[in-house]
């Protein structure tokens, strides 16, 4: 259902030199909290992350996870 679902975007910008062929790894941490409303928020969880380089995407990661 869409009403069960949840969407929250994080803007972040990290500044490195990287040259062509390097690879720079980017710390992302995402935190579902324990109780919303006083309920535990169970169920599946997709977390996509959007690499941009100039405003553009170059490439995208997705992570599934589960709380129980």
């Amino acid at each position: 259902m869409d009403g069960d679902r949840a969407k929250r975007e994080y803007w972040d910008q990290y500044k490195a030199n990287i040259g062509p062929g390097e690879t720079y790894e980017i710390p992302i941490q995402m935190t579902i909290p324990e109780k919303v409303s006083g309920i535990r928020p169970s169920g599946k969880y997709t977390i996509t992350v959007h690499v941009l380089l100039k405003d553009v995407k170059v490439d995208t990661k997705i992570v599934n996870t589960v709380v129980k």
